[in-house]
């Protein structure tokens, strides 16, 4: 199992500035059955990791910018302990996805605690690398403004969880959410079509065989695959 996890001393929680950043950020690995993490990519790592059996791939972003990167490098660490960057994104890139033979991710905007959108004039994009390929590969491009939150792909294609939109910005705490999300499925060789609409701010994706799952404020939302 690995994950990736800021390790901190007691006195460094309490003093920080060092202690709160991401500079300490590293990929850790743990037995399924339990055990003491072990600290094996990094530093400055950031979102989900993935792994294909082999390595593990992670994501490197700036020291110091976290959530508010737009730049991240994708980065490979072997059994040896050998790291390799792969590629780098301009945007900020959360999670890393395996399908088939190829590596998937998200190059998107972000809304930070005050709801300010990060990137939001710059189109989010998917791309996938394969293990022979010499640059990544732009999957799907949607428009500027359009945030995704949250993606899977199976064998129907991509799966996409767009951020909607909070009204009463300095006005309310938390903002009113306007129930403006949407989740877009790209077929495989298709464009993408919007299959659920008045979706929460966020919602997290999931699926099983014949079913994909939008969780968020509300009762999950569901749409037949």
């Amino acid at each position: 199992m690995y994950f990736v996890a800021v390790a901190l001393t007691a006195s460094e929680l309490v003093s920080g500035p060092d202690g709160s950043g991401n500079k300490r950020s590293t990929v850790y690995s743990v037995a399924k059955s339990g055990g003491t993490p072990v600290p094996i990519a990094g530093p400055i790592a950031g979102g989900d990791p993935a792994v294909d059996g082999r390595s593990v791939y992670w994501v490197s972003v700036p020291d110091g910018q976290g959530y508010y990167s737009t730049s991240t490098s994708i980065m490979r660490t072997d059994r040896d302990g050998t790291t390799t960057r792969l590629a780098a994104v301009t945007g900020y890139v959360e999670r890393l996805a395996f399908f088939e033979n190829r590596l998937y991710w998200v190059a998107s905007g972000f809304h930070g605690a005050e709801y300010i959108c990060v990137a939001c004039d710059t189109p989010s994009i998917v791309q996938s690398k394969g293990s022979g390929d010499l640059a990544p590969m732009t999957e799907v491009t949607l428009a500027a403004g359009a945030l995704i939150h949250d993606a899977i792909i199976d064998p129907t294609g991509l799966w996409l969880s767009l951020e909607g939109t909070r009204s009463g910005v300095g006005v309310d705490y938390p903002p009113n959410d306007d129930h403006t999300g949407a989740l877009v499925h790209v077929p495989a060789g298709g464009a993408p079509a919007t299959v659920l609409t008045g979706l929460p701010f966020t919602s997290d994706l999931s699926a099983d065989d014949t079913t994909v799952f939008a969780t968020g404020d509300t009762t999950p939302q569901l749409v037949a695959k």
